[in-house]
């Protein structure tokens, strides 16, 4: 995964939950999570999470971002998903974010 597909995906990801919060008070949470479920369904397909999650692959290891990154603080405790080979890792915060991020940021013996 590079980060300007990743950027894509998620930027994707930011209009899905802008049309969800326009139509949801129209049509209601379940009508309008039906509808936009088949794009929640491709961004996890696409990522491999959620269902689609490559088990033999998945790494489910901790760690703590050592340095500000992005929109994200430093200190911040990540479960990395997967890693790549081009030095970054698809990580998730505690409250169920996903980024991408370089593995170089990754503290991995803060919290074993």
């Amino acid at each position: 995964m590079n980060k300007e597909t990743f950027d894509m995906i998620m930027n994707y990801y930011e209009l899905e939950n802008t049309l969800y919060f326009k139509i949801e008070p129209k049509l209601g949470s379940e009508e309008a999570d039906e509808l936009l479920d088949p794009f929640m369904d491709y961004r996890e397909r696409v990522l491999k999470i959620g269902k689609y999650l490559e088990t033999d692959k998945y790494v489910n290891r901790d760690g703590i971002l050592k340095s500000k990154y992005e929109s994200l603080a430093s200190y911040m405790k990540l479960t990395v998903i997967y890693e790549y080979e081009n030095e970054y890792s698809l990580c998730e915060t505690t409250n169920g974010d996903i980024h991408l991020i370089p593995k170089e940021l990754i503290n991995f013996e803060a919290v074993e």
